[in-house]
């Protein structure tokens, strides 16, 4: 039987959005507290996190994980932060391009241009769980 498929559209704001959304949840399976916090906002839209507050959040989540109090999982350390990361790679990276493309940094068919397209961003994306994921920019 052939796996189920889904197809969504979204704006260029909403991708970006899913992008932090898929890169955090990755964090947190990773034990990467510090990072997944960057993105934890007050009431309005103020960073809330701060050294102390990681530290907190760390001295609760690291010993529930089973890792010590300055390590993290990283990739590899579950398949589903796996492929939450994956997700992230392949979102941040067509992000990237086509901002590349839209700011005339290169054109359709034209090779990664250095040093303004150094960015990690605009790496081949990680593909560790499962097939990558499709994403098509529409014309408008």
């Amino acid at each position: 039987m052939a796996e189920q498929l889904y197809q969504i559209t979204l704006t260029a704001e909403q991708l970006q959005m899913l992008s932090r959304a898929t890169e955090t949840c990755s964090r947190l399976v990773m034990g990467q507290m510090d990072m997944a916090l960057d993105w934890l906002r007050d009431r309005e839209g103020r960073l809330v996190n701060d050294y102390d507050l990681t530290k907190a959040v760390e001295a609760i989540t690291r010993p529930a994980q089973g890792l010590t109090p300055n390590q993290s999982g990283g990739v590899g350390w579950h398949p589903s932060g796996d492929a939450m990361w994956d997700m992230y790679t392949q979102l941040r990276h067509r992000l990237a391009w086509d901002r590349a493309y839209s700011e005339g940094i290169i054109s359709s068919g034209e090779p990664r241009k250095w040093p303004e397209m150094s960015g990690v961003c605009f790496d081949d994306p990680t593909c560790m769980v499962g097939p990558a994921i499709k994403i098509e920019r529409l014309e408008p």
